[in-house]
């Protein structure tokens, strides 16, 4: 359990430092409570907060990626999977959304989804989307067609 906080706490705090950008102050302290009590885990305060800060900002990308690291880190991939999602349809042009559900899809065996989320964020300039994309594109070979 103690990993699974540790982990959750190190994705927000560095995805949250690698997209840094002005949002609506209130949104980011409802998140920043969020992540607070999540790391405590309790998860009602933490879903109510991560509600309020979608409330203040409902176009905060910040707040969709931490809640889907969140629900990953319960193991609810499915909700994880909505929230990166809806992260990648807020701002479609930020290879982050792409690499992130692209690491939950490919974490449960749709390596052709992973693949082409990678392949997506690679075609947005990220490096690393390239190198996962390879990666996911080799393990998904025999069910996809020519890369």
């Amino acid at each position: 359990m103690r990993f699974r906080t540790l982990l959750f706490t190190l994705l927000v705090f560095f995805s949250t430092a690698a997209l840094a950008v002005a949002y609506d102050h209130s949104s980011v302290s409802y998140r920043e409570l969020a992540e607070y009590y999540a790391g405590k885990g309790n998860e009602k305060a933490a879903l109510a907060y991560f509600a309020k800060a979608l409330a203040a900002n409902p176009a905060d990308v910040l707040t969709y990626q931490s809640r889907g690291f969140y629900y990953l880190s319960r193991q609810k991939t499915d909700r994880a999977l909505e929230e990166f999602s809806q992260q990648i349809s807020i701002r479609p042009t930020d290879p982050a959304g792409y690499l992130n559900r692209g690491m939950l899809l490919g974490s449960i065996g749709r390596d052709n989804d992973a693949a082409a989320d990678f392949d997506r964020a690679c075609d947005l300039g990220s490096p690393d989307g390239c190198v996962m994309g390879k990666n996911a594109g080799d393990a998904a070979a025999p069910n996809r067609g020519a890369r």
